[in-house]
């Protein structure tokens, strides 16, 4: 008789040990191929005559410049009575700035270092969203949730142009990803570790949006769950330490900015309730869009949304009841969906409490609303996939999923892809052929070096001549355009008055009249006023 064959002699747990392991490298590259794919999408998107150029990037751009120069954060563009054509870098914090002027000094173009940040932040978002949601529901999980974030059109949006959206969501999905990753009963220097790497990402955020401090609210309230059984005292006095890292960089920088001779408001403390109708209703509109992409009929696309919303609220009641037939576990699927949801009520808080106390005019579009979105798809896109793996599926139920899923892809593709175009073709915004082919842009490139500028779209002549400009008065009084008129006639300076016109920013025609500047030239998109001669 012949000896048992010891290699077939496989010892107990080993079986499963293999499968988990399958599936984490499965999902692993799942995660890698979406975060390389993002980058890459990134890239192609923002290539020439792109990224777009939001009025906002002058202070991005202008700032990285001036640092990467060595002459600190200051944007090229200054008030029309300073006696300098730069301002320190005040209304938006320094992290987005930091990074470009990093890739300014490595040799990069300007433009070119925004898209590399850009880029790379797209790649991160949906690596780190990818792992997440494979954590809690494995390779289809992460192919979820990989997918309806690189289809949803408000995504393309955001990182197509020069703007911080795409940084913060690259921390905000890195912040998710510890929250989800690390259970909350790690003790020891599991859990300093834990809320350390937390406490990191949250005040890198801050530094790149003020509305990242809501990262740091998401750090309170989950160091106060965290310790339920403790009396209530001692939960909040570590939900207060808990705050106290994340917090401290931003405080430096708001101390630091604007300095003290040059006094620049950010933003006037206040309550601001008239119009809140008008921004939540286009918060509502925002999110109907997301959830019924490419309906533009108001009626229908509301209905479909609040089907939509309904469907979402069962299909997170029946993934409770899941089996564990080789499925995640409740506990994974539960910490995902407790990541999201804090997440997104802490963010959405912090965006509500600034347009109600600080600033009248945030809008809920996508770009304010993209965090939120983000965390909704990481939630919804998880749950589905947990929910379609478990045994309690019926037939009918999974055909009418795939129908609903294949045709909100398809339609959201279409969106994204007429979107595609026009940032391909254009630019966007002050990237766009108008504004590259301005002849008053034309105007001011030819003038003489040194020439004062003065002009009522500052980021135009930047971005297209690289020379700063002041901003003219807004709304002046006879008094203050008597003095603006006797300034640009002493310096020999010249104005260039787009017909375009800004929130604030002098009439064309008519109170830069009362200036005493006569029309040295007429355009077909403005003219150029200055002292008569």
């Amino acid at each position: 008789m012949g000896h048992p064959r010891r290699s077939r002699l496989v010892k107990p747990g080993t079986r499963g040990n293999t499968t988990g392991m399958l599936r984490h490298r499965l999902v692993l590259l799942i995660a890698l191929l979406a975060g390389l794919a993002a980058g890459w999408g990134v890239i192609e998107l923002t290539e020439p005559p792109g990224p777009g150029l939001d009025p906002d990037a002058v202070s991005y751009l202008g700032a990285g410049v001036s640092m990467a120069s060595g002459h600190g954060l200051r944007i090229p563009s200054g008030t029309w009575d300073s006696p300098d054509t730069t301002a320190a870098l005040a209304h938006f914090p320094p992290g987005f700035s930091t990074a470009i002027a990093a890739g300014i000094t490595a040799g990069a173009l300007p433009t070119n270092a925004a898209r590399f940040v850009e880029a790379s932040a797209a790649a991160i978002t949906l690596f780190a969203l990818a792992l997440a949601a494979g954590a809690a529901a494995g390779p289809l999980g992460a192919l979820t949730v990989a997918g309806i974030i690189g289809f949803t059109p408000a995504m393309l949006v955001v990182h197509a142009s020069v703007l911080s959206e795409p940084l913060f969501l690259a921390l905000t999905a890195l912040f998710v990803l510890v929250l989800v990753r690390v259970p909350n009963e790690g003790r020891g220097a599991t859990r300093v570790r834990r809320l350390l790497a937390l406490s990191v990402i949250a005040a890198t955020a801050s530094l790149v949006r003020y509305a990242g401090l809501a990262l740091v609210g998401a750090i309170v309230l989950d160091t106060w769950l965290a310790h339920r059984e403790t009396p209530i005292v001692a939960r909040a006095r570590r939900a207060l330490l808990a705050a106290v890292l994340p917090v401290l960089p931003f405080l430096l920088w708001v101390l630091s900015r604007p300095t003290k001779t040059e006094k620049v408001a950010v933003r006037h403390t206040g309550l601001y309730l008239t119009g809140v109708g008008g921004t939540l209703a286009e918060g509502w509109d925002t999110l109907a869009h997301w959830l019924v992409p490419g309906v533009e009929r108001d009626l229908v696309r509301t209905v479909a949304a609040i089907a939509g919303l309904v469907a979402i609220a069962l299909l997170f009641r029946a993934a409770r009841a899941k089996t564990s037939n080789g499925t995640p576990t409740p506990t994974a699927l539960g910490r995902v969906q407790r990541a999201s949801a804090l997440v997104a009520v802490c963010y959405l808080g912090m965006v509500l409490l600034s347009r109600l106390a600080a600033d009248p005019w945030i809008p809920l579009d996508d770009r304010l609303l993209s965090p939120a979105l983000v965390m909704g798809a990481l939630a919804i896109g998880t749950t589905l996939a947990a929910w379609w793996q478990s045994g309690r599926t019926l037939t009918w139920r999974r055909h009418l999923t795939v129908v609903v899923t294949a045709t909100w892809i398809l339609t959201s593709y279409n969106v994204a892809h007429d979107w595609w175009n026009t940032y391909r073709d254009d630019g966007g915004d002050f990237a766009a052929r108008e504004w590259r082919l301005s002849p008053v842009v034309a105007y001011a490139a030819a003038l003489p070096a040194g020439t004062p500028l003065y002009t009522n779209w500052p980021a135009a002549i930047w971005f297209h001549t690289g020379r700063a400009a002041r901003m003219m008065p807004a709304g002046p009084d006879a008094r203050t355009a008597l003095a603006f008129g006797a300034k640009v006639a002493r310096e020999h300076a010249v104005v260039l008055l787009f017909t375009t016109e800004g929130s604030d920013v002098i009439k064309p025609g008519t109170t830069i009249a009362r200036s005493g500047l006569t029309t040295l030239a007429t355009f077909s998109d403005g003219a150029v006023w200055g002292a008569p001669h």
